[in-house]
This record gives structure tokens, sequence and C-alpha cells, in this order.
């Protein structure tokens, strides 16, 4: 085990520091413009597939677990369908 990640580490307590440090309102701002601004980039690499409930999902569970879905598939299973 590597001792300087041996920590667990939850998000709420990692958000405390800048929040104090900057206030929730420049944090916040801040926070938009990062989820805008990856939001922006992902199209560019990002392929949505919408998947038709479980059937759908079945048909592809075995190449997802034999890891041959590309990282680059945006997987959405539809439960509505």
């Amino acid at each position: 085990i590597i001792r300087e990640r041996n920590q667990m580490f939850f998000a709420p307590s990692q958000i405390q520091k800048p929040l104090q440090d900057c206030g929730p309102q420049f944090f916040e701002q801040k926070s938009r413009e990062y989820m805008s601004r990856s939001i922006g980039e992902s199209r560019a690499w990002l392929q949505i597939t919408l998947i038709d409930g479980l059937e759908g999902m079945e048909a592809i569970f075995t190449d997802i677990c034999e890891g041959k879905i590309p990282p680059e598939a945006g997987l959405i299973v539809d439960m509505k369908g």
C-alpha cells in the first residue's frame, strides 16, 4: 500500500478548505466554470449511446465485462422504454 494514498478520500471534506478560503460565491462560480468547460471538452471525445432497457443492457453486458467497450463510449441505459 502506498502510504501517501491510504487515507480515505471523501469529497465533501475536501471541499471545505476552498469554501473557507475563497467563500461560497467564488467557489460556486469556479465550479460552474469548470463544469461548463468540462462538458464542452467532452463533446469532442465522448460518444453517447442509448441502450434500450434491460434487454439492450443484456446484449452488451459481456462486452462490458470483458473490456471490449471503448472508454469514449458513454452508455446510457433507458429503463423507461
